[in-house]
């Protein structure tokens, strides 16, 4: 993720989410517009069938799946929702797993790049302090700092965000970094979901609608509230399926490093970053993470 601040959360800042998409809509009323039946779209329903899939498929899904139960759910689901299609060849149906597979492989590989970046930025800049300003052991001083930092950003209704200032945390410096946070289809995979479909739904409207498969990926900032604070830049991937009826089922995956590059800390608003994060990044004592984030629909 991009620089965090936190310091509006604690003094007062809006929890407003902005809107992406142009015009005056919901982000339900636009999910509803992308899954509703279309008439003109409409094919015979499928009696669903088991697909050929091709030995050069059949090795990569087993591995994809078996790399994450994140990517097992998001493989088992695209070919749910394709086998329903009489239409689909299995050539098309090959092709189209395929590509989806190494759209998702693609992107896990560049949040990896990130994560392995910042931990290797995070390990560079983390040092033993050469004072401690309490008589307190610098640990337990550090601790108590960060919990209370996680409450007064919990107060502000940033839950997500304390909830991975949370996560963050570790048991010592030479624990590994913390699990992959997944959140799949429960009310934060639905916030952040719901606003990268609001994001990209001009681009569905003008070159997805009408086709039987349509993938987006790309990169999209967040910028209020706890999406913000706690995600802030995310990389994602649409996948859309086009069902008998002539709606869309469609799967938003969303990957994430959540780290703790914050730059110049003498630009946080009344010192938070030195008051609340520095010295536990120093003992090391939070280590960044990857977070993924599965929203179907």
């Amino acid at each position: 993720m991009g620089t965090v601040v936190f310091g509006f959360l604690l003094f007062g800042g809006s929890l407003n989410t902005e809107a992406s998409y142009e015009g005056n809509i919901s982000n339900e009323e636009i999910e509803n517009e992308i899954t509703k039946e279309r008439p003109e779209y409409a094919i015979e329903e499928a009696t669903v069938t088991k697909r050929t899939v091709s030995q050069e498929n059949k090795e990569s899904i087993r591995s994809f799946e078996n790399s994450s139960t994140v990517n097992k759910e998001y493989v088992e689901t695209l070919i749910k929702n394709l086998e329903v299609r009489n239409d689909i060849t299995d050539e098309e149906f090959n092709s189209y797993v395929l590509d989806a597979i190494e759209q998702k492989k693609n992107m896990d590989l560049e949040t990896e790049k990130e994560f392995q970046d910042k931990v290797l930025q995070f390990d560079e800049e983390s040092y033993p302090p050469k004072r401690v300003q309490s008589r307190l052991n610098p640990v337990d001083a550090a601790k108590k700092a960060y919990q209370l930092g996680i409450v007064l950003v919990l107060n502000r209704g940033a839950r997500m965000t304390a909830t991975y200032m949370q996560h963050a945390r570790v048991a010592s410096p030479l624990s590994p970094a913390p699990s992959t946070y997944v959140s799949r289809n429960d009310a934060w995979a639905k916030q952040v979901g719901s606003e990268i479909i609001r994001h990209t739904y001009s681009d569905f409207k003008r070159n997805g609608l009408g086709k039987k498969t349509y993938t987006q990926r790309g990169s999209h900032a967040f910028t209020s509230g706890d999406l913000y604070t706690a995600l802030h830049r995310v990389s994602y991937t649409v996948n859309y399926v086009q069902r008998s009826n002539g709606g869309y089922a469609y799967t938003v995956t969303v990957s994430d490093v959540f780290d703790f590059a914050w730059g110049n800390y003498n630009n946080f608003a009344v010192g938070f970053g030195n008051n609340y994060c520095v010295a536990m990044q120093t003992l090391r004592l939070i280590k960044p993470f990857n977070i993924s984030i599965v929203y179907t629909g």
